[in-house]
């Protein structure tokens, strides 16, 4: 007989502060807000990812809205730089040390690979919106 305890790891993983960053800066905040919503999805805190969600989709349409309306104003790459750095602050204030945690009892995280993906669509959708804006728009 074993006298000895096994360890069980977390059978789920969570995205880090820094995968929300990229996937940021490649797809905008609603891809950040995706990948901290299924932190807390796997989690079990469902309102939270609802939340997020909410967040994601408002604060994309507010950079969306700047990116058009301001284009002349902002200097290139404030506005990526800008939201990134927001969303890789609040995702470490609100779940670094989840994530920590996580780490510590033998958790995985999330791929990168998987992280770029989600960027990646999340370009390709506000690409999509920007182009229908850009030809729904009077001339």
């Amino acid at each position: 007989m074993n006298d000895s305890l096994e360890t069980v790891s977390p059978p789920y993983v969570l995205y880090s502060p820094a995968q929300v960053a990229l996937g940021s800066f490649i797809g905008g905040p609603m891809s950040a807000c995706w990948l901290m919503g299924e932190n807390y999805k796997v989690l079990g805190n469902t309102q939270a990812m609802r939340s997020t969600t909410v967040w994601g989709v408002v604060a994309t349409s507010v950079a969306l809205g700047m990116a058009l309306f301001m284009a002349e104003t902002l200097p290139p790459g404030v506005l990526p730089i800008g939201y990134t750095c927001g969303l890789y602050f609040t995702a470490k204030q609100l779940q670094e040390t989840t994530v920590q945690n996580h780490l510590a009892a033998g958790g995985a995280l999330g791929s990168w690979w998987r992280v770029v993906a989600v960027g990646v669509v999340g370009m390709a959708v506000i690409l999509g919106i920007a182009m229908a804006l850009a030809l729904l728009a009077p001339a």
